[in-house]
């Protein structure tokens, strides 16, 4: 057998009640102590939780920020050493390459005049000498001339490797540089890779001066640099290859391709959970650090833990501090709980009990006390004016009952009315949507009408400006065949005075050829007269033979002159003949223009009336428009007359409908209402 929770058998509740168990479903509502405990722990467990996440937060921030400045001012201050260093490499070379002694010397070796190539060498070798021993920069020298050594020079033991240099990615970039500028790059030898740094001479593109650089400066530089073990440093060429590192030459992958990829020459930032400083220096070479958040942040996760563990502590003290208040808090409450339980049995009368018993010693208490004990002051009396009001609901629920069955009937009537009313606006509104219909075919009908009617009117105009143009041309056709008659008459005119004149002509020609026939009896009887006269008269004879020789001439021009003459006289006659059948064609034209002429005024006058009664009728058509639209515009507020009418039917019948709901509701609560009577007079009767 289960026993009765400690607080309630203590305090006399049963458990057995119904409320009781309802409440023992749930019963960490009925643990108001554990709640209040919980409330405290939260309250004071919550804004050390935020106050601890928040200085976590801040201090890391912090601390990465500070750890991320002094990585930044490390790897700065490394990139001006060796910028520096850079610098001196540079100014060295260009020495060396500026010497006027060297560029002899590689000339005559070009030449192949070693005689005076070693005029030259000793002061080559001294002046390279004093170079190297002056700065710390570069090692040794080397001078190639077509991929062949012809100098080198070192502090050091150095022999350059031609062919690895030849084979390598950076002989093809040396060959495509300037000569002015400088190309860094590396070479492994005797596995160590060496720092190189190259120059074309001056104007000359097969001699190559290359340097040795010190990488032992680079590595002294670094380890100055290096203060912390967990700290990463390293310095890359221009091919991401390690030049010197604390870290035997592990490459961070994702922080190189970063470094190449930014826009930036010096940046910090949290990298996979790595904080990382660059620095890209001037020669294309890279100064990087990178170091673990974890193994930066060691102290601050120590000194983490120490600040949880006291939390912890505290969070015991609260919970225990606040199991005592609960405690005392609850007491009171408890007791409140075991009066309740009697209350609900139907009992009321301990209120005295109750001033006498229970014991508190805060405000609040005292008024719940007091309130508790004016509600079942109040509770009686209510009870004993439910038992009144309950017989006058009873009455009033069947008169509520009758009235609402009678307004069932009434609405349904009015439903059916409605729904009448409904139907015949419907019909009546198809009705307006057909008219309405048949008047935009009748509008479109006006409009292609009218459409028509505007081409007829442009037609009508083209065709009046095209009479007015035909008639002007009929009139100057008219004007130019009476010119051309006159013309004409003028030609035949001037032909028959041709004629007259080519008959003098004849006349002329018939005395030319009788004084040319005496002529020529002239010249035979000189001809004659000649012969007779011997030796005297043969000059005679000379000047008679081309008399008769000119007589001849002429006669046969005669005869040309009147063959032409008598061509003129048949092309005479020939072009009167023509003359008088264009006369008279222009004489039938005349007319026949004239009549034309009169026809296309008659056409311009009747066109001018066709367009006169066109404006009419477009002034008529515009009119009829105006009209169709205000038929338009009243079938269509008749329409939505109708539509709003249709509207209000069936939201007057959705509102019958909704009222006879509401009257079968209004029976329906009645009932339970009646019913609820019942009950509420079974429910007092257990209070006494």
């Amino acid at each position: 057998m289960k026993k009765k929770p400690f607080f309630l058998k203590k305090h006399g509740i049963d458990t057995n009640n119904d409320t009781v168990k309802s409440l023992k479903v749930n019963r960490h509502k009925l643990k108001l102590k554990n709640q209040l405990i919980a409330i405290f722990i939260v309250i004071s467990l919550i804004p050390t939780l935020i106050i601890m996440a928040m200085s976590m937060n801040i201090t890391t921030r912090s601390t990465q920020n500070v750890v991320g400045d002094y990585s930044q001012k490390i790897v700065e201050q490394l990139s001006y050493n060796i910028e520096n260093y850079i610098s001196v490499a540079r100014t060295t070379m260009g020495d060396i390459v500026g010497f006027q002694k060297l560029q002899n010397y590689i000339k005559k070796v070009k030449q192949n005049d070693m005689v005076g190539a070693s005029t030259y060498f000793g002061d080559v070798k001294e002046r390279v000498r004093s170079t190297l021993k002056t700065q710390q920069a570069i090692l040794g020298f080397c001078v190639l001339v077509n991929d062949k050594k012809i100098y080198q020079e070192a502090n050091i033991s150095f022999d350059f490797d031609v062919e690895a240099f030849s084979a390598s990615e950076a002989y093809t970039k040396v060959q495509e540089i300037p000569t002015s500028e400088f190309y860094w790059f590396t070479l492994e030898a005797d596995g160590e890779r060496n720092i190189y740094l190259v120059r074309k001479m001056l104007n000359s593109n097969d001699t190559l001066l290359i340097a040795l650089v010190n990488k032992d400066y680079l590595n002294e530089l670094l380890e100055l640099a290096d203060l912390k073990k967990d700290i990463s440093m390293m310095i890359v060429d221009a091919q991401n290859q390690v030049i010197t590192s604390n870290n035997n030459g592990v490459i961070d992958e994702k922080l190189i391709t970063y470094m190449r990829e930014s826009s930036n020459t010096t940046e910090t930032l949290n990298l996979s959970d790595n904080l990382v400083s660059f620095v890209k220096t001037s020669n294309g070479w890279g100064i990087t650090s990178s170091a673990a958040m974890d193994n930066l942040l060691k102290d601050y996760h120590d000194d983490s833990r120490v600040i949880f563990i006291v939390v912890g502590v505290i969070l015991l003290v609260v919970i225990l501090i606040s199991i005592l208040i609960s405690r005392k808090i609850t007491k009171p409450i408890v007791k409140m709980a075991s009066y309740m339980m009697r209350v609900e049995k139907g009992q009321l009368s301990f209120k005295q009990e109750l001033e006498q018993e229970l014991e508190y010693n805060n405000v609040e208490m005292h008024i719940l006390v007091k309130g508790f004990t004016s509600m079942l002051n109040t509770l009686d009396s209510m009870i004993g004016k439910a038992k009144a009001v309950t017989s006058s609901v009873y009455e009033h629920t069947h008169s509520l009952q009758d009235m609402a069955q009678d307004t069932s009937l009434s609405a349904t009537e009015v439903g059916k009315t409605i729904e009448s009313v409904a139907l015949g606006a419907q019909t009546q509104n198809k009705e307006i949507e057909e008219s309405v219909t048949l008047i935009n075919v009748l509008s479109n009908n006006i409009n292609k009408v009218t459409d028509s009617m505007e081409h007829i009117r442009e037609a009508s105009k083209q065709t009046m400006s095209m009479s007015e143009a035909t008639k002007v041309r009929l009139t100057d056709l008219y004007n130019g065949a009476q010119n051309t008659i006159r013309i004409s008459e003028k030609v035949s005119e001037c032909v028959q005075e041709l004629g007259e004149e080519a008959e003098g002509i004849h006349k002329i020609l018939d005395m030319i050829q009788n004084v040319n026939g005496q002529t020529n009896l002239l010249a035979l009887n000189a001809a004659i007269e000649a012969a007779r006269a011997g030796e005297a008269g043969k000059g005679f004879a000379v000047v008679a033979d081309e008399v008769r020789k000119l007589s001849v001439q002429t006669e046969s021009a005669i005869s040309n002159i009147a063959s032409t003459l008598q061509i003129i006289e048949e092309k005479k006659k020939l072009t009167l003949e023509q003359l008088m059948m264009a006369l008279e064609v222009f004489n039938k034209q005349l007319p026949m223009v004239n009549g034309v002429t009169e026809i296309f005024t008659d056409i311009d006058t009747k066109m001018k009336e066709v367009d006169i009664s066109l404006n009419n009728a477009h002034h008529m058509i515009g009119k009829v428009v105006e009209e169709k639209e205000a038929v338009e515009k009243k079938m269509k507020y008749i329409a939505q007359v109708v539509e709003e009418a249709v509207s209000v039917t069936e939201e007057v019948s959705a509102e019958t409908v909704e009222q006879i709901e509401a009257s079968k509701s209004i029976t329906q609560l009645a009932d339970e209402l009646a019913l609820t009577v019942e009950q509420l007079e079974e429910s007092y009767k257990m209070f006494n």
